[in-house]
């Protein structure tokens, strides 16, 4: 997923921009998605700034959909269904049809989700969810991030790079193509790892944490070395694990694998900048992949940044 356009809503003003802004990025759509997500954007503002008087709209994409979110971090919503059903509200001289009018669209999905005291996520996507979400999100510069995610056949590069802006990001780009251009078939290997740190201390990059994912049909395997999150849900049990200690670039000695069954299962990796406690609260709900990419995004208050990968249904 891309974040596209990220609004800032505060007060009515913000909103109105914020609904021309983005009916004027999507003139080029269907008028049916055009008035659609024009239409989202005032409702799903409205119900920030009643119910938490600030937040964000979030205009995303993925695979050629758009994507609309609202976040805040207000008080929360207790019962995320009851809120969705006509008629029903908390805020005095509303008729309750906001929130149920987008809930009714055909090829659309809305999906809340909310933490009591924390805030609350709505999503508007298409009704048929990714089996594969990527988001990341900078700390400090728009334009660059130093963290990695580059995919080749199977495999994905999982990477976070020390430090922030434009240098992270140069070294980034260069660890990139040192992956696109390894030979394929020593890629799942120490090695790899090896040759990654011999090359980071060469050309005097910034080190980085690094895990490698193969992907398959019937299973993921993850392998790598540093502080990279990865979390294993099934059968409504979620499970921690850790990457050995140290970083290439610096102090590097071996690399650890993990090796996970699909099967009615999701496997989530994060850099540090997400809060493991995060993650671990919204997998313990069934939302969609995309929801989880963006509430452990949002939520998360370090200052770093951030990155997320999840592979499973729904």
């Amino acid at each position: 997923m891309k974040l596209i356009k990220r609004y800032k809503i505060a007060k009515d003003v913000d909103l109105i921009f914020a609904k021309r802004d983005l009916g004027n990025f999507l003139k080029r759509e269907k008028k049916e998605l055009l008035d659609f997500f024009t239409f989202s954007t005032m409702e799903l503002g409205t119900n920030l700034l009643k119910h938490a008087t600030k937040g964000e709209i979030w205009l995303l994409e993925a695979e050629g959909r758009y994507y609309l979110a609202s976040l805040d971090k207000g008080p929360g919503i207790e019962d995320t269904k009851w809120c969705v059903q006509k008629g029903n509200t908390t805020y005095k001289n509303s008729l309750g049809l906001g929130l149920y009018s987008l809930s009714k669209f055909e090829s659309y999905e809305l999906e809340i989700f909310s933490i009591p005291f924390k805030g609350t996520v709505c999503l508007l996507r298409p009704k048929e969810s990714l089996k594969q979400v990527c988001f990341q999100m900078p700390y400090v510069h728009e334009k660059f991030i130093g963290d990695l995610i580059v995919r080749r056949d199977e495999y994905t590069l999982f990477a976070d790079i020390t430090g922030h802006g434009k240098r992270a990001w140069e070294s980034a780009n260069v660890i990139k193509e040192i992956f696109l251009t390894f030979p394929k078939k020593f890629l799942f290997y120490n090695d790899f790892f090896k040759f990654m740190d011999e090359e980071i201390k060469k050309y005097k990059l910034r080190s980085a944490v690094v895990c490698l994912v193969k992907n398959d049909k019937t299973s993921v395997d993850v392998m790598g070395v540093g502080n990279i999150g990865v979390f294993y849900r099934q059968n409504d049990q979620i499970y921690h694990y850790f990457l050995k200690p140290g970083i290439l670039g610096e102090v590097f000695t071996h690399i650890n694998i993990f090796s996970f069954d699909k099967k009615d299962s999701k496997i989530v990796l994060i850099t540090d900048g997400i809060d493991d406690s995060i993650v671990e609260e919204v997998l313990e709900t069934d939302v969609s992949n995309e929801i989880l990419a963006l509430s452990c995004i949002f939520f998360s208050q370090k200052k770093d940044d951030k990155s997320i990968f999840i592979i499973g249904e729904r």
